[in-house]
């Protein structure tokens, strides 16, 4: 296995279980290491894998409630997450819960900036409430 660290320190295991002879290696060092594999994990797919994990962690916090029609996510430029709930129309017995999931998922992950929306669809066609460059995730 090869860990990257900071971009500049590499460190080369046979497997990633704790107690196992490490080699470090320089940056310019010419010869590869002796491994049956190479493991690598981009911070594209990490990020990917983590937000699928956030969606679905926010979802299973939400009422399983027909009403709930839609759920778009998008992380914006300043790394705030934002979430649009989608119901037909205004509904305090619908509403509660949901802000009660929002409330659960902000004390989870207080790390996170979090903007939450509630969009009330009134009869308008999908196309025509759906947030720009948001993410379908239910």
């Amino acid at each position: 296995m090869i860990d990257v660290i900071d971009n500049s320190e590499v460190t080369v295991s046979s497997t990633s279980a704790a107690g196992v002879r490490e080699q470090k290696l320089s940056p310019n060092q010419q010869t590869e290491p002796s491994s049956d594999y190479i493991r690598t994990e981009f911070p594209t797919f990490f990020a990917e894998n983590v937000t699928h994990t956030l969606t679905e962690f926010f979802v299973a916090l939400l009422p399983a409630d027909p009403r709930i029609e839609h759920i778009y996510w998008d992380w914006d430029e300043s790394n705030v997450l934002r979430v649009w709930i989608v119901i037909p129309e205004p509904d305090f017995s619908l509403e509660s819960p949901i802000y009660d999931a929002q409330m659960k998922f902000m004390e989870s992950f207080p790390k996170y900036d979090c903007d939450f929306y509630v969009i009330y669809r009134f009869g308008k066609t999908d196309d025509s409430i759906r947030p720009q460059n948001a993410k379908l995730v239910k």
